[in-house]
């Protein structure tokens, strides 16, 4: 698997580090051991989900509602704050 470049660089872990093994777990069945290695991952694939669908249904009254707050400025905010919180805690914790 490809190594993270700020880890290799920095060896701070990086919001996205674990994915690759989080993914392959998935792709096994396994998905305690994907959150294991990624604890954000759940929510993101729960936010991307719903970006995908609000895309795709976005005509649909309260798919487009939901699309259109998903991608607000605030929502990316909170969301960009999210990563970075998480990548703090990850690196102060050790996980």
């Amino acid at each position: 698997m490809l190594r993270c470049p700020l880890k290799w660089a920095t060896g701070l872990s990086c919001p996205g580090c674990g994915s690759q093994r989080a993914l392959a777990a998935l792709a096994e069945g396994d998905l305690a051991g994907a959150v294991r290695v990624n604890y954000i991952l759940p929510a993101v694939g729960l936010y991307l989900a719903l970006l995908g669908a609000g895309w795709v249904f976005g005509d649909n009254g309260a798919m487009g509602r939901l699309y259109r707050r998903l991608t607000s400025g605030s929502a990316v905010m909170a969301v960009g704050v999210a990563i970075i919180i998480w990548m703090v805690v990850r690196n102060l914790a050790g996980l």
